[in-house]
């Protein structure tokens, strides 16, 4: 499934992009693979690294990825509502005491 995942309007850069999500998610399972009985993670700060984490995570979730990380709080926030409840997200860049609830019930600093 190939998707892009930005305005297609030429803006002067000349290129367009365009994101394989079934490659991101067979690079993800073939990761999972290799680490047996482990979890395997995804780490989608800074916006999935500029591909758009609530597009990145959502195709990452249908492909057996339960565990998120990302940066900061404020990214985290803007996930959730992208993931099912059962999908935990682990913020980098928290202390626990910066969490009050109900945050804290929904991300693990």
């Amino acid at each position: 499934m190939k998707e892009v995942l930005f305005n297609p309007k030429p803006i002067n850069a000349g290129a367009l992009l365009t994101i394989d999500l079934s490659a991101i998610c067979a690079n993800w399972r073939a990761l999972k693979a290799r680490v047996g009985s482990a979890e395997c993670a995804a780490v989608i700060k800074a916006d999935a690294y500029g591909l758009g984490a609530v597009k990145i995570a959502p195709a990452l979730y249908g492909a057996g990825c339960r565990q998120f990380f990302v940066a900061h709080l404020t990214e985290a926030i803007d996930l959730r509502p992208a993931l099912p409840s059962d999908a935990a997200i682990y913020v980098l860049h928290c202390q626990s005491t910066q969490v009050k609830p109900p945050i804290k019930t929904q991300f693990s600093p």
